[in-house]
């Protein structure tokens, strides 16, 4: 075995090589590429080979003279430019940015931001702390010590502004060829804010269950595979219903989808809405306000539900007017239901007994101020739907009566209603197409949770819109990760039962792999700082190949 180096344009690379005899003539075979190699790594391997047998003990090392210089968190970031990579992310992003100045270092800086929300979230300003400490700057090939926070929010704005072109090619590349369903799944979610002078924050209904802070909203276009197809951001007070003819024209004019079902919850559901969606070429499968439609769960009820399916504990009944509607019962939710009906009331009437008590004890406090107390309670917990509150000045009190609603959700309690068109389909595939909203609300919860997109701290609104964008680029790196690794499970183990994979446990399982640098004790070539042993400031890493 020989060392062999080859030259290409002006280059040098090296391989492994040994003589073999075929058909009587002597042959150089190619054993394994090396690459190219500096002096000293291609005098080492001519130094191993020269070596004799007899002296090769001098080559095994004793663990004492190895001492460890840097160690780099690898593992998981490791994961995540590969997957980048894999799935054409890199060159989706860097095509985009055509005639940016400094095209190639914005999209590495864009990549680099995605792989953080992966690997440790945090705010740019700290990513120049977590940045040194990983192994994607070799990966990269990018110096820490050059960058400062405003690189990022300039390649932040870079992204935002081709994000028509990013997401057009990164469904081409990625969502179509995973999903083949048909069914496209929109609902929205809010992220609260920190400050006060962004033009998207808002005070509005809050999921995060924060009324107390500014928010923005987002929304989500997704697969029935939990695949983000677009994504949309509104000012913090923006109605749901006013969302969805921007999501049906993007995802016409973005990815020429032109039919199937469209599938979305209860705010979206208007007359315009839905005849926006079908003019569009789509069936649609919408739940419904129950208030708003009490005439058709009474007819329900009054006609009597029958089982969906054997082993569902769920009823229906078919109602048609002006469309079909189906009208579904659970008995587990109407306990739920039950539930935080009674709790309401009980929260209610802990209200009232407080106020009455204090206007008992102040009875020079007067009646309006005592009130006016009581309904600003009832205000601030969403009970004054349930309950009129009055003075009563015979009494010199407050009294408070329940309203019917309390009877009325008594009644309607397990009931929910879907709206759809699918006429030829069963009751339980039209419930199995609206459960499949699940998977976004999932998608919500692991881009809040996980992938901490909030608090968002951005003024610029485009630049909020950029980092929950980022964000979501993050989900779909994991969530193709997800798909892959059950896939791989399935065809590995069909007659087993798998253990729940998600996006979080797989690149949680590469979280404990380093990249080292270390140095041999008498080994000056391996000793010294990084800055001595590479030319471009970068700690030498060992070249790996697959």
């Amino acid at each position: 075995m020989f060392l062999k180096r080859s030259f290409a344009k002006g280059n040098a690379y090296y391989s492994l090589a040994g003589s073999v005899r075929v058909d009587g003539r002597v042959k150089t075979r190619i054993i394994k590429q090396l690459g190219r190699l500096s002096d000293d790594e291609a005098n080492r391997w001519n130094l191993i080979f020269r070596t004799e047998p007899h002296d090769i003990g001098r080559w095994i090392l004793d663990t004492s003279d190895i001492t460890t210089l840097h160690s780099y968190r690898h593992g998981t970031v490791a994961l995540a430019h590969a997957m980048w990579k894999r799935l054409g992310m890199d060159s989706a992003v860097y095509d985009a940015l055509s005639h940016v100045k400094g095209r190639s270092l914005g999209a590495k800086l864009i990549e680099t931001m995605v792989v953080n929300r992966i690997d440790d979230p945090c705010s740019k300003l700290a990513m120049l702390e977590w940045m040194p400490g990983t192994s994607l700057p070799f990966m990269l090939g990018i110096d820490p010590a050059h960058l400062h926070e405003n690189m990022f929010y300039r390649a932040m704005d870079a992204l935002w502004k081709r994000r028509d072109t990013i997401e057009r090619r990164l469904f081409e590349n990625i969502v179509s060829r995973y999903s083949n369903s048909g069914i496209v799944l929109k609902d929205l979610t809010s992220t609260y804010f920190e400050g006060t002078h962004c033009p998207v924050a808002k005070y509005g209904y809050s999921r995060d269950h924060r009324p107390d802070c500014l928010q923005v909203s987002w929304s989500l276009v997704e697969t029935e595979e939990g695949l983000p197809v677009t994504f949309e951001i509104y000012p913090g007070n923006t109605p749901d219903r006013k969302t969805l003819n921007g999501s049906i024209e993007r995802i016409q004019r973005l990815f020429s989808l032109k039919s199937g079902i469209f599938v979305s919850d209860r705010g979206i559901s208007t007359e315009e809405n839905i005849c926006t969606v079908t003019s569009a070429g789509f069936h649609y499968v919408v739940a419904e306000t129950l208030s708003n439609i009490t005439d058709i769960v009474d007819a329900a009820i009054d006609g009597g539900l029958r089982p969906v399916d054997d082993g569902v504990d769920l009823t229906y009944a078919d109602v048609f007017r002006e469309g079909r509607y189906i009208v579904i019962h659970g008995r587990e939710k109407e306990k739920d239901d039950i539930a935080t009906l009674y709790k309401a009331i009980a929260k209610g009437e802990g209200i009232i007994a407080a106020v009455r008590d204090y206007a008992s004890k102040h009875p020079d406090a007067g009646g309006e101020k005592m009130l006016s107390r009581a309904v600003r309670e009832m205000e601030r917990h969403h009970l004054s739907t349930y309950f009129t509150v009055e003075w009563n000045d015979r009494e010199k009190n407050i009294t408070a009566v329940q309203k019917d609603k309390v009877e009325r959700e008594r009644r309607y309690a397990g009931y929910w209603v879907l709206r759809t068109d699918l006429e030829e389909r069963s009751a339980a595939d039209v419930i199995s197409i609206y459960k499949g909203l699940w998977r976004i609300e999932h998608t919500f919860s692991e881009i809040k949770s996980s992938l901490d997109v909030r608090p968002v701290r951005h003024r610029r609104s485009d630049r909020v819109a950029a980092h929950i964008w980022i964000c979501v680029l993050a989900y779909l790196i994991g969530r193709i990760a997800e798909i892959d690794v059950r896939r791989m499970q399935e065809r590995n183990s069909p007659d087993r039962q798998l253990p729940a994979i998600t996006a979080e446990s797989v690149f949680s399982s590469f979280g404990s792999i380093v990249l080292s640098e270390h140095a041999v004790k008498g080994d000056s070539a391996a000793g010294g700082s990084p800055q001595q042993n590479s030319p471009d400031g970068l700690p030498r890493l060992p070249r790996l190949s697959a």
